[in-house]
């Protein structure tokens, strides 16, 4: 039975690695900067360094967001996430830091039902993946390169406890509390 358990564990290792790995390699970030518009509805532009195109920031505090936390990032119905600079996070945003110390702050709170807006900012020159413990929070996986930001809008789940990690690292990892 213990021979049993143990390839079961190891068959989920793999698959989640297999994820992580996946995510990373389809998710494409450019050099992009946010700035102030200036604009009467006062919406951001985010400009491709690349090939100086402006666009209208897409990461908005709110906006519509799905409600199914089970559907993969970079599927359709995920829920998006947009790449910032640290200092260019927006106000509301629940920032979480990540490195190879652990998660900083190690555990939020949020209302459930609510709409969360979180952010994953890499402090070190390391990869790294918030992955929520639970199938039911897949959509809320964030991968993020070396030094990188990510932030993500999503309904809260119902009240509970909910273990993430650092994909790299089963022993970094943190809690969200849904009250």
């Amino acid at each position: 039975m213990k021979k049993k358990n143990l390839i079961f564990a190891i068959i989920i290792v793999l698959v989640v690695l297999v994820l992580v790995v996946v995510l990373m390699i389809n998710t494409k970030t450019s050099e992009k900067t946010i700035e102030q518009s200036g604009q009467p509805n006062g919406q951001d532009l985010v400009t491709d360094n690349n090939s100086g195109e402006q666009t209208p920031l897409k990461f908005n505090t709110n906006e519509v967001v799905p409600t199914d936390l089970s559907i993969a990032p970079g599927l359709e119905g995920a829920p998006k996430q947009e790449v910032f600079e640290e200092n260019k996070i927006p106000s509301g945003v629940i920032k979480i830091e990540i490195s190879n110390q652990g998660f900083k702050p190690k555990e939020f709170k949020v209302q459930s039902g609510k709409k969360v807006s979180l952010a994953l900012v890499g402090t070190d020159n390391n990869s790294h993946t918030m992955i929520f413990q639970r199938a039911s929070l897949a959509g809320l996986t964030i991968p993020i390169s070396s030094g990188e930001s990510k932030a993500i809008n999503f309904i809260a789940p119902e009240s509970g406890s909910y273990i993430f990690q650092d994909g790299a690292s089963d022993k970094i990892n943190g809690t969200m509390i849904v009250e």
